[in-house]
């Protein structure tokens, strides 16, 4: 008997690595990785034992929710949200997965960091990581500056986070109104990504990549999209099947 309990073992040890293996050194648009990691990604259980952190892993758990997705805003005094992020996020969300959303918003502990390096954004993704995991949610990191990225003016690091750099927002513009097209696009884009969208290289488009590389290029501004043009709305549809 326990001859045959080590074989079982060693066949459950040797079938977890092989689905490891496919699910991270393969590449996600593979027959095999494209067919397995849907049936994985909706479980909590199932993400944390094959670390499913990819960014565009969490979406399934977003289209198949039957609750509202829970947002959390996270912010410090020197790193503010507009005040019409709530009728950003919950148009987004409502336009992209037909889900509603509902707001929280919290305070950040690195109130005296002005650029934060990808350690210290990936120690603020932990410390504000939600205790209910298996509850489907969004977190909206408001951080002055990235210090890899300091031309950025939003990122995501994590399946489930965006980071707005508020800092960055701020130096491309003195008008409050231009300042908030830029948070608005900026969110709406990261929140593409999320949700497995690739860049797009056309300029009414959100996914495409200035819309959250600026550099010094500050006529970009003037246009900026903040609605997700015809082949975004297309892929939006199809989520299911990227």
């Amino acid at each position: 008997m326990k001859r045959f309990e080590e074989i079982v073992l060693l066949l459950v040890l040797l079938s977890y690595l092989g689905l490891f293996s496919v699910l991270h050194f393969t590449s996600t648009t593979s027959f095999i990785n494209a067919q397995l990691r849907p049936c994985l990604l909706p479980y909590s259980w199932a993400r944390s034992l094959f670390a499913l952190k990819a960014i565009g892993d969490y979406r399934l758990v977003y289209l198949s929710s039957p609750e509202p997705i829970a947002v959390q805003v996270w912010s410090s005094a020197n790193a503010q949200p507009n005040p019409e992020l709530d009728t950003w996020i919950t148009a987004m969300i409502s336009e992209t997965i037909g889900q509603t959303a509902h707001l929280t918003f919290h305070t950040l502990t690195q109130t005296s960091l002005t650029s934060l390096s990808d350690s210290e954004l990936k120690q603020t993704l932990k410390t504000t990581r939600p205790s209910n995991q298996s509850q489907p949610h969004l977190r909206l990191l408001y951080v002055p500056q990235s210090a890899t990225l300091p031309t950025n003016a939003g990122a995501v690091l994590s399946p489930d986070a965006i980071f707005i750099f508020t800092q960055t927002i701020n130096q491309l513009s003195e008008t409050d109104l231009v300042r908030a097209k830029i948070e608005q696009s900026t969110i709406m884009h990261e929140w593409g990504h999320l949700l497995g969208l690739d860049h797009i290289n056309q300029a009414n488009c959100l996914m495409n990549e200035r819309v959250e590389v600026f550099g010094n290029r500050r006529f970009q501004i003037i246009n900026l999209p903040t609605q997700y043009c015809p082949e975004e709305l297309y892929q939006l549809r199809h989520l299911n099947e990227i």
